[in-house]
């Protein structure tokens, strides 16, 4: 269902990036400045660029001291377009060894077949970004709230623009980094092994190298990381609990007291307690 009407909105409101546009033009850069120049000297790709020298934010194109153009804008939108544009790149670099010789796009990094490859990309991202908030909510309210839920913040929210009307913004990208970095955190919330805190380190990273500004986010993992260390401090359920009730009665407490005196103490009360952690399928005590 999800994906129906996604295909649907993408043949009706789907417009690639036409050229235009001081973000689009930046987050582009990385990948066209060092496959056509060998370099990441942005100045070609602003002079060659449609955008007009009267922009509101021209004053950024200004070359610095050292006669680079300065680049405000984050590598991790460019990163997630990169297999997409090396298809395209790839094929245009396959074509000059051809008897009839390479296209006349191939040598244009503004051609259409690159515009319309990070434009795809986008579109891409931002159907996963949809498909993670359906699992996400499914793991926690069921099947019909989760699809109700994707499809509102698919379709109420400005996500739905810059999906379709302007895909080579960041946002679609981050609306994918933010979707997964939520639904590891829900998946992994017991963090058990260390592959769990790469997987959600790892997500925590994307986000913020999509936008730096999401780093908030990692509130949500963090909070999920308090809440298991409490469990398993408290002794009271799951990962051993009721042994460690039945074998240290004297020691178990409350996970309200627990909380108490977390607040009151902070993290030096954490070493006073007994926990129980379950590594390699055996007990160990710790305390």
């Amino acid at each position: 269902m999800l994906g129906a009407v996604f295909g649907l909105l993408f043949l009706m409101l789907f417009s690639p990036w036409s050229g235009v546009g001081y973000d689009d033009m930046f987050y582009f850069s990385y990948l066209s400045s060092p496959a056509f120049d060998g370099d990441l000297v942005l100045a070609n790709d602003v002079a060659l660029s449609n955008n007009s020298v009267e922009t509101l934010r021209d004053r950024l194109s200004t070359p610095n001291n050292q006669g680079q153009v300065s680049n405000y804008f984050a590598l991790g939108t460019s990163a997630l377009w990169s297999p997409f544009f090396a298809v395209v790149r790839g094929t245009a670099l396959v074509s000059e060894h051809l008897p009839w010789g390479a296209p006349a796009w191939a040598g244009d990094r503004y051609s259409a077949p690159y515009r319309w490859a990070v434009s795809l990309g986008s579109a891409f991202y931002g159907l996963l970004a949809l498909l993670l908030m359906y699992e996400a909510c499914r793991m926690r309210f069921g099947e019909r709230v989760a699809l109700h839920a994707a499809l509102g913040a698919g379709l109420g929210s400005t996500l739905l623009g810059y999906l379709f009307g302007y895909p080579t913004m960041s946002h679609a990208s981050s609306a994918f980094a933010t979707a997964l970095l939520l639904w590891l955190s829900m998946r992994l919330r017991k963090f058990h092994g260390v592959g769990s805190y790469v997987a959600v380190g790892a997500a925590l990273g994307l986000v913020t190298i999509v936008r730096w500004q999401d780093v908030v986010l990692g509130l949500v993992p963090a909070g999920f990381w308090v809440v298991e260390m409490a469990r398993r401090a408290s002794g009271i359920h799951g990962g051993g609990g009721n042994r460690y009730q039945k074998t240290s009665p004297r020691q178990a407490i409350t996970r309200r007291d627990w909380w108490r005196e977390w607040f009151r103490r902070g993290w030096r009360l954490l070493p006073c307690f007994r926990c129980k952690l379950r590594i390699g399928g055996r007990i160990w005590g710790t305390g």
